[in-house]
């Protein structure tokens, strides 16, 4: 049978009903999946900051790197302190003696993704896949991976369930140093809000930057924080052993 001009006004407008309806799912699908994960972040936030009362949680994102994390591990070493490195699977690939010394040194070292992606700002089918190879990197190193930390702290729930699925628990922060800041706070300012809210899980970053002046930020506020938990005498813990409680 010859197809007809009818026929294909038909085929034409079929097509165009799908990409609409498809123009109209996948946002509220998106929006679902980040909406969720903002209850489950406003969750999660709360539980760390009830578990680090009276502990402190020092915790590093986007490492390793060639000058800060080593100096960054020095301090940490020094004052016998425990911490969590967050590392960008990205670096870590191409930095594994450092990952090691990491991991000798008796921190916790856990995925922080592999590419570092928004997961507001990214399809669902990209997160799971960056996710799943930081989690098989770190299993194929013997990392635990029993915490993760979602680039910028960004739950969904994707996020969560990729968590989920490799038995690892989303670990978020309490107080964040701002030493990604245009303008950086100042160390006390940091400091005294620790001591105020009588712990915390704190964000820092063992990235290298182009200005000296926020690495230095970093390793003065390391140290200024070690010195306050051993003052107030607040016990320094990894985020793994807060999550469990021990």
């Amino acid at each position: 049978m010859p197809v007809t001009s009818s026929d294909t006004s038909y085929d034409l407008a079929q097509m165009l009903l799908f990409i609409a309806a498809g123009l109209c799912i996948f946002p509220a699908l998106h929006a679902l999946n980040v909406g969720i994960g903002m209850l489950i972040a406003t969750r999660l936030r709360r539980r760390m900051v009830q578990l680090s009362k009276g502990r402190i949680v020092l915790s590093y994102d986007d490492g390793p790197s060639e000058r800060l994390h080593p100096r960054v591990l020095s301090i940490l070493a020094a004052a016998q302190v425990p911490a969590t490195f967050y590392l960008l699977i990205a670096r870590a690939e191409v930095m594994e003696s450092s990952l090691r010394a990491t991991k000798d040194a008796g921190h916790e070292i856990a995925s922080h993704s592999f590419a570092h992606l928004d997961a507001h700002r990214t399809s669902a089918q990209l997160i799971w896949r960056d996710l799943a190879i930081g989690f098989r990197f770190m299993a194929a190193r013997g990392a635990s991976n029993s915490t993760f930390r979602p680039p910028y702290g960004r739950v969904t729930l994707i996020t969560w369930l990729q968590a989920r699925r490799a038995r690892s628990s989303i670990a978020l922060w309490t107080i964040e140093s701002g030493d990604t800041f245009a303008q950086l706070p100042s160390v006390a300012s940091i400091v005294e809000r620790v001591e105020r809210d009588g712990g915390g899980v704190v964000l820092l970053h063992t990235h290298d930057r182009t200005r000296a002046e926020v690495e230095e930020y970093v390793v003065l506020l390391t140290s200024a924080l070690i010195e306050l938990g051993k003052r107030r005498g607040f016990e320094f813990t990894s985020c793994a052993a807060l999550l469990r409680g021990s």
